[in-house]
């Protein structure tokens, strides 16, 4: 089956669905391509098979929502009740940014420089009790 990549930035980590077999899915929205203001959102789905075998789910562990990933793919079609599916089943993730906040750095220290002085806070604003009345 040929395999495909994309590349985008999680925009959700869905919840784990489970079923009685063992076989668990979690679903992962990945925005991608389009416009700026609205970017394609594509679902992805990350699956752990009931016999035991590769554990796509585990993958998302690193992940956060805001990361910028490449994901590695393959299409898998089905026919339920006459319906047609099509879904993109996960084969490897990498994660290309972190979404972590940077924190903010204190402003270096210059040698022989002091620190501004603290400010004072500000005066109170007097109010005009011949204003309260008015409606806004």
């Amino acid at each position: 089956m040929a395999r495909h990549t994309l590349d985008g930035k999680i925009v959700e980590i869905g919840e784990e669905q489970s079923w009685p077999s063992g076989f668990a899915k979690v679903v992962c929205i990945v925005a991608e391509g389009g416009s700026d203001r609205e970017p394609d959102q594509i679902p992805v789905e990350f699956t752990r098979s009931a016999k035991g075998g590769s554990d796509g789910i585990a993958l998302l562990d690193r992940c956060e929502v805001g990361d910028t990933v490449r994901i590695t793919f393959e299409l898998r079609g089905r026919e339920w009740q006459g319906r047609h599916f099509l879904n993109l089943s996960a084969t490897n993730l990498e994660r290309i940014a972190s979404a972590a906040p940077h924190a903010e750095t204190p402003a270096p220290e210059l040698p022989g420089v002091p620190p501004p002085p603290p400010q004072a806070p500000a005066p109170p604003v007097e109010t005009n009790p011949a204003l309260d009345d008015l409606p806004f």
